[in-house]
């Protein structure tokens, strides 16, 4: 019988610290909330925005000439970010991008932390969307969780031009200028081609991207660079 009582005992006192450890861990949770409300305005108000934009490897000579050296060859980047931040934050609040995600109008992904990119496909044209979600931490309860998501949208396009070999220095450099009546958005006077093997092409055929924003288009050194044996009309193809 005694064996009995003290058992009884014993799973109401573990009931008891149980529900006092939850009773604590609640209360932990909302002192997040509470204990500014006592002591003082907490005003946890964070914004946040995702942001799209290109960037490429792409240089240039001494001259200012565009190179494109097919041993090493310029890439273009579609990359994507997201931006939180809480200017009235009295909590001492500390704010995180938790994860982005980029995906081009064709279905490729890429996905990252606070940064991801995807490499320019100039057969994937148009809308590229980044998505971000956030995170908090406060520091009374030493816990993160939820701070929201935002996304963006960026409009991307590529002018497609001809450039006809001038000069050549060596089997393996030649200087290559654009074809007259070349009136796409994005071109480049002249390029220097640096080829693998020789010998170099009569022509090449570039694209040069661009993306449509609420300053106009912005342009891109180009970025795929195609051996040819005649010129093509220059065109813009997108949007």
């Amino acid at each position: 019988m005694l064996n009995h009582i003290s058992i009884k005992f014993a799973q109401r006192q573990q009931v008891r610290l149980t529900t006092g450890i939850r009773f604590l861990s609640i209360m932990f949770f909302l002192s997040c909330i509470a204990v500014p409300t006592v002591f003082g305005q907490c005003n946890e108000s964070p914004t946040s925005y995702s942001d799209l934009w290109l960037w490429s490897t792409s240089g240039t000579n001494s001259n200012g000439d565009v190179v494109y050296d097919e041993e090493n060859p310029s890439v273009t980047y579609i990359a994507g970010t997201g931006h939180i931040q809480d200017p009235y934050n009295s909590c001492g609040h500390e704010y995180y991008v938790d994860s982005t995600e980029i995906q081009s109008p064709s279905g490729r992904i890429a996905t990252g932390s606070d940064y991801a990119e995807l490499v320019f496909d100039e057969n994937d044209l148009g809308n590229y969307s980044v998505s971000n979600n956030y995170l908090q931490f406060c520091p009374i309860i030493y816990r993160f969780y939820s701070a929201g998501s935002s996304n963006a949208t960026l409009l991307i396009g590529s002018s497609f031009n001809s450039y006809r070999k001038g000069a050549e220095v060596g089997p393996t450099i030649g200087y290559y200028y654009q074809i007259p009546n070349c009136n796409t958005t994005c071109r480049s006077d002249s390029v220097e081609f640096r080829v693998r093997q020789p010998p170099l092409p009569p022509f090449l055929r570039v694209a040069e991207p661009y993306a449509i924003t609420i300053f106009g288009r912005i342009c891109s050194p180009l970025t795929a660079v195609m051996r040819a044996n005649q010129a093509y009309a220059c065109v813009d193809v997108g949007f």
